[in-house]
């Protein structure tokens, strides 16, 4: 991959969570309209690195998307440099409606986009619509994680971010996930970067993968590589004894 194509970089990357050193001089560089999946057990990492990209804690290293480094970027003005973001369970106010969440969501559009992007969502996500009056902390796992998806849909990002989007859930609600990420990639040309456990899902939606063990990223592996039947095995689990 051409250094000239890479929209994200991300070199020598280390994070520490409640004192604890958890990432190590992690590098990756992703291009414009890649879905490259971070796969790894829990614990390894997944979490701290989408809060190190997005600036929700601090990190050493250098992280630019675009050319803008992430560093100088507060957290609530991602959306503003086209980076969104899905925290594992989903990015949920108990108290508001799934309509106010939608509308939040869309502040920053004008009134013609609101009512195209509201189209859009009526017809990706009509299960919402249906709900759009009900308070989100009454909603199911699977509920808040399509609300989640409909308001990054309204956010409009280039970039997309994404942790463990589909723990906990039935497959016909991660098939919904991953047809509508893939149709995010394959329409608007979406960047992905999904940091997930359930290698299946990464794997039928992935165009590259990469291991987070002990708080260390692999090289990058293309669909040859990690649709192999060892793969998880021989490249997260096997340890190479000295």
């Amino acid at each position: 991959m051409s250094n000239e194509a890479n929209i994200l970089s991300i070199k020598n990357l280390t994070a520490s969570y409640n004192g604890k050193p958890v990432l190590h001089e992690l590098n990756l560089q992703l291009e414009k309209g890649e879905i490259c999946c971070v796969i790894g057990e829990e614990g390894a990492g997944k979490s701290t690195l989408l809060k190190a990209i997005t600036q929700q804690i601090k990190s050493n290293g250098k992280i630019n998307y675009n050319e803008t480094d992430l560093s100088k970027v507060p957290t609530i003005n991602m959306v503003k440099q086209g980076i969104d973001f899905i925290a594992q369970g989903g990015n949920i106010l108990n108290g508001f409606t799934v309509e106010e969440h939608i509308c939040l969501s869309l502040s920053e559009r004008n009134e013609t986009e609101k009512r195209i992007v509201w189209k859009e969502i009526v017809e990706t996500f009509p299960k919402m619509i249906a709900l759009k009056k009900q308070v989100a902390g009454r909603l199911s796992g699977g509920e808040r994680i399509i609300l989640s998806f409909a308001c990054v849909l309204a956010t409009n990002a280039d970039f997309l971010v994404l942790d463990e989007p589909t723990a906990g859930l039935a497959p016909e609600t991660c098939k919904v996930i991953g047809d509508f990420l893939l149709r995010m990639k394959n329409e608007k040309g979406k960047t992905i970067l999904l940091l997930e456990h359930n290698y299946d899902f990464a794997f039928e939606i992935a165009d590259s993968v990469v291991t987070l063990k002990d708080g260390s990223l692999s090289e990058k592996y293309l669909c040859d590589v990690f649709r192999q039947p060892d793969f998880v095995y021989t490249k997260l689990y096997q340890t190479v004894n000295s």
